[in-house]
């Protein structure tokens, strides 16, 4: 009687096992799905976040070089002035030669 006993509560066990193992793999399965799922959504999500990253980079990028530009004209024209800055400093310092000459020989002639 105990030898039927005990192949019964093997018999139980093995069945609820069996019960058990099946429950996990469903479960399992389910969450495998899901995952799937979830990473299809992710590179969805990604694809978006790298196309938004994208398109600010290259407004940024286009903002940068209308500036850069800026910048150039702005140095063309400060280097237009001072090259003529240099020359009106060039005509005064000729011009202050030729002041003293004359102041020279005013004075020259004076005495």
């Amino acid at each position: 009687m105990m030898d039927v006993f005990l192949v019964l509560v093997l018999a139980v066990g093995l069945l609820a096992n069996a019960a058990w193992t099946i429950f996990l793999f469903r479960k399992s399965r389910k969450a495998r799905l899901a995952f799937s799922a979830d990473a299809g959504d992710i590179d969805v999500k990604v694809e978006r976040i790298l196309s938004e990253i994208h398109r600010v980079t290259s407004a940024n990028v286009e903002l940068l070089e209308g500036r850069i530009d800026a910048l150039r004209d702005v140095g063309a024209l400060a280097d237009e002035r001072l090259r003529r800055l240099r020359a009106s400093l060039t005509d005064l310092e000729i011009l202050l030669g030729r002041v003293q000459r004359v102041k020279k020989t005013l004075t020259d002639t004076s005495a």
